[in-house]
């Protein structure tokens, strides 16, 4: 249990599939664990292109924490190599995590997070 975070091993760390599941159902684990009563919906970041290499970087957030979001609505405008693109959500729900502008992203990393009802994760350890 929580054995990936335990491992002091931080989302910038891992880059390998293996060890992004890890963390990604570590944090779920201790999500469903902290707030029993809410369901979590995970928007991982997409895979851009098979022959991909560029960094991805989120330039502008459509939605802020707390906004309801229905589904196939645009939530934000990502940029690689200099190409704009928008990520829309997957499910209705209430964003209640997004990642931070300008930081890298690779797929499969949280992207976002969506729930049936507002819970802060402000002082979440991601």
């Amino acid at each position: 249990m929580f054995e990936f975070f335990k491992s002091g091993k931080k989302p910038d760390n891992y880059r390998s599939p293996e060890e992004r599941e890890l963390y990604l159902n570590d944090v779920k684990e201790r999500l469903s664990n902290q707030y029993k009563d809410v369901h979590f919906k995970f928007i991982l970041f997409p895979e851009i292109s098979k022959d991909a290499t560029s960094i991805v970087k989120t330039t502008l957030w459509k939605k802020k924490i707390g906004d309801n979001v229905k589904k196939n609505e645009k939530i934000a405008v990502c940029e690689a190599d200099k190409v704009q693109f928008e990520i829309n959500a997957e499910v209705n729900g209430i964003l209640v995590f997004r990642a931070e502008k300008n930081k890298e992203l690779f797929k499969g990393d949280i992207f976002a997070i969506l729930a049936e009802k507002y819970v802060d994760l402000e002082e979440f350890k991601f």
